[in-house]
């Protein structure tokens, strides 16, 4: 929330280079991102190491070794740079938004800059809880699943929607209590009437992001 909020304020300077501030903007998510992908996926996969503790007596040392694996393995095939992206441009967008309203309303570079400088906090909060809740729920299932592929456990995984207020009906009606094999897709039909086939909760996938972004849908993980 403080970086969104601190990259919409220096657009609010007197001639602010956009390209240096997105620069700037997109160094210092990739950090904040990138710290919250690894903490996430990392606490994910350990709960799920520790609980197939009973099963298969995995040892200190087998645990530590799984979520070595897990976590190399997260950085190659999915770093932070995607979602990085993704941020850092939304965060120019909304300004160059603000700067075309009011040019549109025939406000001055001062006034300008007053909204911009007016907007960042409520533009920031709204957006970090977003992210933050999106992203740490990517990492974590996608952790979560290689963990349990990494145990040797023979797992079935089930689908558990949250069934709050704000659940999706989709995964609500059509994907709770869904059961399938370890490394069989979740198919459902999603909000656009289409199936949808998801790994897990939160995949990142581009295909599906009305079924994926503040997703709190979780994988119960059964041995077969």
């Amino acid at each position: 929330m403080r970086e969104i909020r601190r990259a919409m304020r220096a657009a609010a300077r007197p001639n602010p280079d956009l390209n240096q501030i997105e620069a700037d903007h997109w160094d210092r998510l990739n950090i904040i991102i990138s710290l919250m992908h690894r903490e996430a996926a990392s606490q994910s996969a350990l709960r799920i190491a520790e609980a197939a503790a009973p099963v298969k007596f995995i040892t200190e040392i087998t645990r530590t070794v799984i979520m070595d694996a897990v976590m190399g393995d997260f950085a190659r095939r999915y770093g932070s740079e995607l979602i990085t992206n993704v941020v850092a441009r939304t965060t120019i967008n909304d300004i160059k938004s603000i700067v075309a309203r009011g040019i549109l309303d025939g406000l001055g570079e001062p006034e300008i800059a007053e909204l911009i400088w007016a907007a960042a906090p409520t533009k920031s909060a709204s957006r970090a809880q977003t992210i933050a809740r999106t992203e740490v729920h990517s990492a974590s299932t996608w952790a979560t699943q290689e963990a349990a592929i990494a145990t040797g456990v023979d797992f079935n995984r089930e689908w558990v929607a949250s069934m709050g207020e704000r659940t999706r009906f989709s995964h609500s009606e059509n994907a709770n209590g869904l059961i399938v094999g370890m490394n069989e897709p979740f198919r459902f039909v999603g909000m656009r009437g289409s199936e949808v086939e998801l790994m897990y909760p939160g995949e990142y996938n581009g295909a599906y992001p009305e079924e994926t972004i503040n997703c709190r849908c979780v994988v119960s993980y059964i041995p077969a």
